[in-house]
């Protein structure tokens, strides 16, 4: 049996495209600016899902608050700024989903930068499919807290008995789970389907397109 959602939040990165390839070369501009090992796509895959500050810290292995890292993350975002977009692209069901669910409220939320968030949508045509947009800020705490999606649900107007959190990673179950509203893991991101299984969310999803066979 189908189920009511009238709200559907979906992550960005993982979700509803791969961002990996531009992720990885600006890592790899910063390893090499500094002498430093590049990363495989592989070993981004796993690091991501923090937002850029946690992935320059896990990649690079220094903490915020030392002068390499400041200057491993200046490198990393006046690259990143100019080149989020070159090789990234939207999942292959990813648009026919959002056009689908079109009549229903959507938004997107993410641990990235709320301009790159917004910046990427737009690039990839997107942003008119979306009532809300949203990634990380100075004024609402990081997935998986619940402060994003409440804010999203102020701003829709929806109750969360009606809204679900689409994700691929452990912060957007986190985030359905502490937010009070249902879940459905993707199993074709940046984790494994054992490792979201063991999250234990309401739906899992092989691809994108099966939501359809889940909300009414």
């Amino acid at each position: 049996m189908k189920i009511k959602i009238d709200l559907l939040i979906f992550d960005l990165d993982g979700t509803l495209m791969n961002s990996i390839p531009d992720l990885t070369a600006a890592l790899n501009y910063t390893a090499e600016k500094f002498a430093l090992n590049v990363f495989s796509e592989s070993e981004v895959q796993i690091m991501v899902g923090g937002g850029i500050r946690k992935l320059i810290e896990d990649a690079f292995g220094q903490k915020r608050n030392t002068l390499n890292y400041q200057q491993y993350y200046n490198c990393f975002m006046d690259y990143y700024a100019q080149n989020h977009s070159n090789k990234s692209h939207l999942f292959e069901e990813s648009l026919e989903v959002i056009n689908h669910f079109r009549d229903k409220k959507l938004a997107i939320l993410s641990n990235k930068f709320d301009h790159f968030t917004k910046q990427m949508a737009k690039d990839y045509n997107i942003d008119g499919f979306f009532d809300v947009i949203l990634g990380a800020t100075d004024n609402l705490k990081k997935k998986p807290s619940s402060e994003p999606v409440d804010y999203i649900l102020e701003k829709t107007g929806v109750q969360k008995d009606f809204a679900m959190m689409i994700g691929d990673s452990e912060q957007d179950i986190l985030t359905a789970k502490n937010s009070g509203i249902k879940s459905a893991a993707v199993t074709y991101g940046y984790r494994t389907k054992e490792q979201l299984l063991e999250l234990n969310p309401d739906y899992i999803c092989n691809n994108l397109k099966e939501l359809t066979n889940i909300i009414e």
